[in-house]
């Protein structure tokens, strides 16, 4: 069947018939999932000689992907170390990725990291290599103090008219029900 954890820590070194959700502070695959992953944990780990039948979508602070996965592969966390094999489409980001030479890629790959990936290729990729070089740095736009604070008013203010007319509007109806109920 389907794993649905949430919890500390999931193992799972048999075979699981369908998908694994799975949230948690250790996450930890060495047996065969027959569907796909979403594991969201503090640390990701697709052990050497783990296999899943359908994509995986990890994400954590810590991931690994030393296993088998024979759809796409994507993996966002803060580092990133892949030395299994992936059947199609891998998209990686992380602060820091690392491809061992034993991995291997049957299409594309996207990749984002402030550490680029050494430029000499000694893994195996089927498709194109898609390279972005980031800084991770994101900015929030954030109106003004006094932009911030007209919107709030004309919110209140707009609520306050909105309220008033639905009082206008429901005192005519609010006599008729008085004066049904009195007789």
């Amino acid at each position: 069947g389907k794993v649905d954890f949430i919890g500390n820590s999931l193992t799972i070194d048999g075979k699981v018939g369908a998908a694994v959700h799975a949230k948690g502070a250790n996450c930890r695959i060495a047996g065969t999932v027959g569907g796909a992953v979403d594991a969201k944990c503090g640390t990701v780990d697709l052990a050497a000689g783990s296999h899943v039948v359908g994509k995986a979508g990890v994400y954590g602070g810590q991931i690994t992907a030393n296993g088998a996965v024979d759809g796409n592969l994507t993996a966002e966390g803060g580092q990133i170390e892949l030395a299994g094999t992936v059947g199609k489409d891998a998209s990686l980001r992380a602060d820091v990725i690392k491809v061992d030479e034993k991995a291997k890629i049957g299409g594309d790959l996207s990749h984002e990291s402030r550490v680029p990936l050494p430029s000499e290729r000694k893994f195996s990729v089927g498709g194109k290599i898609d390279q972005e070089h980031a800084t991770h740095v994101y900015v929030q736009h954030r109106r003004p103090f006094l932009g911030r604070f007209f919107f709030w008013l004309g919110k209140l203010v707009l609520g306050l008219l909105v309220g008033l007319a639905a009082l206008a509007l429901s005192r005519k109806a609010g006599e008729a029900v008085l004066a049904a109920a009195r007789s």
